[in-house]
């Protein structure tokens, strides 16, 4: 049986393991952003400069970043329930 402090100790790793890999996320959806409103053909990487390009960023950080919210709230609520016990 796995004891409380295991139990935090794992959390803390998934709660950070989550994060790292969200962080993709935040910057496609920023580099996306950027494309669409201020990259208009002078963006700093040629990738920047086709809007199919930065509308797909846009998805495919936002999918990411709505996942690792998804997956904090699942932590955050294994957190409550176990400083409950």
């Amino acid at each position: 049986m796995i004891n409380h402090e295991d139990e935090w100790r794992q959390l803390k790793r998934n709660r950070l393991m989550t994060q790292v890999i969200g962080v993709p996320g935040a910057i496609l959806v920023g580099l996306g952003m950027y494309g669409v409103s201020l990259g208009e053909g002078g963006g700093f990487h040629p990738i920047l400069n086709d809007l199919h390009n930065c509308y797909a960023m846009l998805v495919v950080g936002g999918v990411a970043c709505v996942w690792e919210a998804v997956m904090l709230f699942k932590i955050k609520k294994q957190e409550e329930r176990l400083r409950n016990m």
